[in-house]
């Protein structure tokens, strides 16, 4: 935004302020002709959830709303809840019918109770920037906002991610003379090497650690089978859990040989996020399997003992059955416009204006350019540097985060997290070939919690029987010899009904 459209912005009317009860508010003046259009943003995700002032400096909210206003003719009114209530106050505004056209919400959840107006229409007629930053490899997205009519009712956040990676210490790598791994058989040896060569020194090397036996699975159980890690559909289209895969025992009994073997971490499964970031932060660490960010977090720390260390995502690596990763299912977040708004039509148009260029996106949701921001690089991928501001501005009025615009653009920083982690972001969490997807990728997200719940009741019992058994077996508590019982354990629980169930659940969704 240059200095004459800020000096035009600046000399618009004041207009009063006006204070919601309950909830923090802002917007302009009652006084206002009845053609004067109003757009009413719940404020419930973004800049002002993890803001640390309650709001946007006075002014600068002024400017940022005449601002919308004189682009679009849209008076934008915001409502930002205390943080301990979002829920409570979003669903009382949407209960009580009160002014509210815009709010982030969960499709799945609220979708079921009314509370969302469709939106194929307003897409089609007013929606065609939104539409535009969705390639044509996030459609599944698209249909995660989508009932089995087709009928729309958010727009996404967050496409489906490539978020699990092996990451290495590749300082350990070069110190010790070894190659980058490209399958597991090279990882095995790099582990063997780790554990024999003690890289951290008086014996406290960890050659792999993770956080869950769901991080262990995304990240290696895809290399033993056809399927990624997660349900698959087998030859009578019923849905079946990953552990009744046949290939699935090769996956558990090579994590047992390298939990036997000392190369995976003895507390792994269930280590807690900061244990998992001390063992990192202290250069005990040589391989970690998790979702990006949980590895990346700790690099800033971790380079301060040890300036020379690095960690390398083997984003290609493969095993038996080729790549070993698994693709993170659609999310059901979105923004969303309400059933009973009063103006649905602005309300998109709204989000769609905000949409028409990376710079309108990045100053609605981050202040001003030249006061907040500025470019240190212009064109895609954008670097932006932030800029310490006198009058803060902590982002009320952005209608939608959107990672179509989060991978256009990163952050100037000497910060080694941020580095690592806006690397990752940009290179590799939209390539979805990278990984494998479930048998029931794109609909799982769709089923009905409810539904299932119903038809199995102990569906909390079938899943720790699941997951404790799976454990036993890789921590070689329970012998292999005994995971065709383990199955039968699952079945005696209530599997059947299990399968019947989600079964159903994937017929409805998919129309079938």
């Amino acid at each position: 935004m240059n200095s004459q459209i800020m000096k035009r912005i600046s000399a618009i009317f004041i207009v009063l302020l006006l204070t919601v009860p309950f909830v923090f508010a802002q917007g302009a003046s009652e006084a206002k002709t009845e053609e004067q259009r109003v757009v009413w943003r719940f404020a419930n995700t973004g800049g002002p959830q993890a803001a640390t002032e309650p709001s946007s400096d006075p002014e600068v909210y002024q400017m940022m709303q005449d601002w919308i206003l004189e682009e679009t003719g849209i008076l934008v009114k915001t409502i930002v809840p205390p943080k301990d209530q979002i829920t409570e106050k979003l669903n009382l505004l949407l209960a009580s019918k009160s002014d509210l056209d815009i709010f982030d919400a969960n499709v799945k959840v609220y979708q079921p109770k009314g509370a969302l107006y469709p939106l194929n229409d307003l897409l089609d007629e007013y929606g065609q920037n939104i539409l535009k930053q969705w390639p044509d490899q996030w459609e599944s997205s698209w249909r995660a906002m989508s009932t089995a009519d087709g009928t729309i009712w958010g727009i996404p956040s967050l496409p489906a991610l490539f978020p699990y990676s092996v990451f290495i210490r590749s300082d350990w790598l070069k110190d010790l003379g070894l190659d980058e791994p490209t399958n597991l058989n090279e990882f095995e040896a790099v582990l063997k090497a780790f554990k024999e060569q003690d890289p951290a020194g008086n014996g406290e090397t960890i050659p792999l650690t993770t956080m869950s036996l769901a991080y262990l699975g995304n990240s290696f159980a895809a290399g033993f089978m056809d399927i990624a890690y997660g349900n698959w559909i087998d030859e009578n289209g019923q849905v079946m859990p990953v552990e009744v895969h046949p290939q699935f025992k090769d996956y558990i009994a090579k994590m047992a040989d390298w939990y036997a073997k000392g190369y995976l971490y003895e507390e792994s499964i269930g280590l807690s996020r900061d244990r998992h970031g001390e063992l990192v932060q202290q250069n005990k660490v040589g391989a970690s399997a998790v979702w990006y960010t949980r590895l990346t977090q700790n690099m800033t720390n971790l380079k301060l003992n040890i300036p020379e260390a690095e960690f390398t995502p083997l984003v290609n690596m493969t095993g038996p059955e080729g790549k070993i990763y698994t693709n993170r299912d659609v999310f059901t977040s979105a923004v969303c416009i309400a059933k009973n708004s009063q103006n649905p039509e602005d309300a998109m148009r709204f989000i769609n204006w905000s949409q028409q260029d990376f710079n309108t996106y990045y100053s609605v949701n981050n202040g001003f350019e030249g006061t907040h921001w500025e470019y240190v690089k212009d064109s895609e991928p954008f670097i932006i540097q932030k800029l310490e501001a006198d009058k803060k501005y902590i982002g009320e009025f952005q209608p939608h985060l959107s990672f179509a615009f989060t991978v256009k653009a990163s952050s100037i920083t000497e910060d080694p997290s941020a580095l690592l982690a806006t690397e990752f972001l940009q290179k590799y969490i939209p390539q979805l070939d990278l990984g494998k997807k479930a048998g029931d990728f794109g609909v799982a997200p769709l089923y009905s919690s409810e539904s299932i719940q119903a038809a199995v009741p102990n569906e909390g019992d079938i899943n720790r029987l699941r997951e404790e058994e799976v454990t036993k077996f890789i921590m070689g508590i329970r012998p292999l010899s005994e995971y065709g019982d383990f199955i039968d354990d699952m079945y005696d629980a209530g599997l059947q009904k299990w399968i019947d169930a989600y079964t159903a659940e994937y017929n409805r969704v998919t129309g079938k």
